[in-house]
């Protein structure tokens, strides 16, 4: 609650969360075949509504796989990292070895 900059974020959510329920429920009435009682609406646009969506799973998708990708490297490291400090023990008096 108070985070203000923030505000960025949950215009971006709202936005996110708005499209996605406004495609499921074109989705809906396109399998259902109801688009063809409502002659109002010129759905030859809402073609382009399906195909921003498809954009915007792509994307998500490449950016999740990124992300694994990042995580996995980076606990990697901290790996590496943990088992090269825990073999310094000669800087550190305060550690025995207990292999001598």
């Amino acid at each position: 609650m108070e985070c203000s900059p923030c505000e960025g974020l949950y215009f971006f959510e709202f936005v996110s969360c708005s499209a996605f329920v406004v495609t499921g429920v074109l989705l809906i009435l396109f399998s259902l075949n109801l688009h063809m009682r409502i002659p109002q609406i010129n759905w030859n646009l809402t073609i382009f509504g399906f195909l921003a969506t498809a954009v915007y799973a792509v994307n998500t998708f490449l950016a999740v796989q990124k992300w694994r990708v990042s995580i996995h490297q980076q606990s990697a490291s901290d790996y590496i990292r943990a088992r090269t400090e825990s073999r310094d023990v000669d800087g550190r008096p305060e550690i025995q070895r207990l292999d001598t």
